[in-house]
């Protein structure tokens, strides 16, 4: 079961922010005419960055008001951030989705500070109450809407919100889903009924979506801490909050052959990039093992020829942001250096001539 609602005060950390001066050599901005034009968004799970004010529900590694954490590592997180999204495309991302920041004050203090100038003007940060991380998104262009999506279980408890914003240009409006699904910590079989109710959330959202417009352009982003081929790799011996095509479940169905989509399935089906990537192995490293857990799916209306259109997908090419052994370089107190457990993925629309 699960309930949507639109945004409620103290559910949603948003906030405008004014700036007049603009970096040259970003990303291209959807409103300057310049022919064909390009939106660059970046999903992150930037590995729990907490601010420097004890708020109490903060993890005990985190809280300034009993442990070591201090303004200093905090300073340090958000500089290390601020870095990777520099690095990540040129000029940085025009809309990023964030995984794992403690509220609005790490959004605000990263684009205040250490972003200045590069032209994020608008951001939103969940506010669930007893979570001591949030899902949030700075972006260039301004939002249409934004909707918070909470999910409930069938006993009434209330999971990890889907953070939805829609941004709007000449192309039309495109709908965005930032994710943070529960962890497999406690068994992936014992923990997928939880990423089954978000994913169900999705595929209604959708379904109202396609129902006015099965053109219609959204994109699904976050660390849904599950692979594309999450079924076939457990076996198929139960079902999953990713299914393949033709699946008889309410989860999402996935599938890296754009061939088969059509506005038949514009409802229920999504467009995986990471089949058919051949950039690296994948964008968390667990046990020894790659996963592809963090996502850009997307919707049929990516892939036609109409509004905005699916140009490049990556795990862009950091070298500062790995170890080593080429695995990501996690954040660590004590050496007070890192930046996350995980890659950030880029993708690339393009539309206009």
């Amino acid at each position: 079961m699960y309930y949507t609602g639109m945004i409620q005060a103290g559910k949603v950390f948003f906030i405008v922010f004014i700036v007049i001066v603009f970096s040259a050599g970003r990303c291209t901005l959807p409103l300057e005419d310049t022919g064909q034009k390009t939106l660059r968004i970046m999903s992150y799970n930037a590995e729990n960055i907490f601010d420097d004010v004890d708020n109490g529900s903060e993890y005990t590694e985190f809280d300034p008001g009993s442990g070591e954490w201090n303004e200093s590592l905090y300073n340090i997180r958000l500089v290390n951030l601020a870095e990777v999204i520099k690095a990540s495309c040129r000029g940085g991302p025009d809309i990023i989705a964030l995984q794992e920041i403690e509220n609005g004050k790490v959004s605000a203090d990263l684009v205040s500070r250490y972003l200045k100038g590069m032209g994020y003007t608008a951001a939103a940060v969940t506010r669930k109450e007893g979570s001591a991380v949030q899902i949030g998104f700075i972006s260039r262009i301004p939002f249409a809407s934004v909707t918070v999506h909470d999910v409930y279980t069938a006993a009434g408890a209330r999971t990890r919100p889907v953070l939805e914003i829609s941004v709007k240009t000449e192309a039309g409006i495109l709908y965005l889903f930032n994710n943070h699904w529960k962890s497999r910590i406690g068994g992936s079989r014992e923990t997928e009924e939880l990423r089954i109710l978000d994913s169900m959330l999705l595929r209604n959202r959708m379904r109202e979506i396609t129902a006015r417009n099965p053109s219609a352009d959204f994109l699904i982003l976050g660390d849904l801490n599950e692979n594309y081929d999450e079924y076939e790799r457990t076996g198929k011996q139960y079902q999953t909050a990713l299914m393949p095509p033709g699946s008889i479940s309410d989860s999402l169905m996935v599938t890296g052959n754009a061939e088969i989509l059509s506005e038949n399935n514009a409802s229920s089906l999504v467009y995986t990039p990471w089949v058919k990537f051949s950039g690296g192995s994948g964008s968390y490293f667990y046990k020894g093992k790659w996963e592809k857990i963090d996502h850009t799916l997307m919707s049929y209306g990516l892939l036609c020829k109409d509004g905005y259109l699916y140009d490049s997908f990556s795990v862009p090419d950091i070298p500062f942001i790995l170890t080593a052994d080429s695995v990501p370089f996690s954040w660590n107190t004590r050496r007070e250096s890192g930046y996350s457990d995980h890659l950030p993925v880029l993708v690339t629309l393009k539309y206009g001539d």
